[in-house]
């Protein structure tokens, strides 16, 4: 399990002195460390002395892909500690930003721990922090089990709440439960939800699930795929319809996953929002689709080329 490629890790861009200065000064803890290990301290710092503060000028540290498993868990564990929730685990971008917050909150008084007067070791302060603050959660980062079951706790959490702006569920990608077949039009409609999300602030596909939130699970998709009925055949057959419809420049903004849920497999498409705008090709024709409350809306030409000026206003 891996954060997507495309999502980044930022701090204050003023703070960015702070970070070189850990890193290369011969006299720190964290001389010719990473970068993420510095971010990792900040954040337990930051949250031990409740400091934290929003970013307003961001700069980007590191690709989130970039963290080992472990270190993932560390901050998935963390924000569980610092929400009382379970449902940052399924939204990345989220989990990330409070960790972030906390990195910012924290970083300074990290400098001042390892550069400052005070005395002591600083890698014994902070080793004490680790312990103090998750020690409750450590079996969250060795125990794979366990996380597995706190991501299907998650969600269960977002399938109960039903759709909204973020959340949307389908109850397959090729296979007509009405019809009771094939119907190839279902492919357009799952690309034209994912376009919608990419094209407003993204949010989550769940693929085996009924619009009441009944688990359906993807055994009848599977049975469509040929020679690989499974999740690989069905993966690539998703891949293909987001190339055909959307294009492969977009796949850096969605991640694709398989979970059980009621004991049945469905699919997770966590999709965030594009730097650009998405249409859907078909028939020769493109169209133009937003995300509004529980459902995509097509925009017309007039009102997609407002809400792409709005929405994606040059700087």
């Amino acid at each position: 399990m891996t954060f997507p490629q495309n999502l980044i890790v930022h701090i204050e861009k003023p703070n960015l002195n702070d970070y070189e200065d850990l890193q290369k000064k011969k006299n720190s803890p964290f001389f010719e460390q990473k970068k993420w290990s510095i971010f990792l301290a900040a954040m337990l710092i930051g949250y031990q002395n409740k400091a934290r503060i929003t970013i307003k000028q961001q700069h980007d540290l590191f690709q989130a892909a970039f963290l080992k498993e472990n270190e993932e868990w560390l901050i998935k564990s963390f924000v569980i500690a610092q929400t009382n929730s379970l449902l940052c685990l399924a939204d990345d971008k989220e989990l990330l930003k409070n960790a972030e917050e906390y990195a910012n909150g924290g970083i300074k008084i990290l400098y001042d721990n390892v550069f400052g007067p005070s005395v002591g070791d600083p890698m014994k302060k902070l080793d004490l922090i680790a312990k103090n603050e998750i020690s409750q959660y450590k079996q969250l980062i060795l125990e794979e089990n366990t996380q597995t079951n706190l991501i299907l706790y998650a969600w269960k959490d977002i399938i109960l709440k039903g759709e909204n702006d973020s959340t949307e569920f389908k109850s397959s990608l090729r296979w007509d439960y009405k019809l009771n077949q094939v119907t190839k039009e279902l492919e357009f409609v799952i690309a034209k939800s994912v376009s919608a999300f990419l094209n407003s602030r993204g949010g989550k596909l769940f693929i085996g699930i009924d619009d009441e939130g009944n688990t359906l699970g993807l055994e009848n998709d599977y049975k469509t795929l040929g020679k690989k009925q499974n999740k690989d055949g069905f993966s690539l057959k998703l891949q293909d319809v987001i190339n055909n419809y959307l294009g492969k420049e977009f796949h850096q903004f969605i991640k694709i996953q398989f979970d059980f849920v009621d004991e049945k497999e469905i699919c997770i498409i966590t999709i965030t929002p594009s730097d650009k705008p998405v249409y859907v090709r078909r028939n020769n024709t493109e169209e133009f689709f937003i995300r509004a409350g529980t459902s995509s809306q097509p925009m017309s030409m007039k009102e997609s080329h407002t809400y792409i000026e709005s929405h994606w206003k040059k700087e």
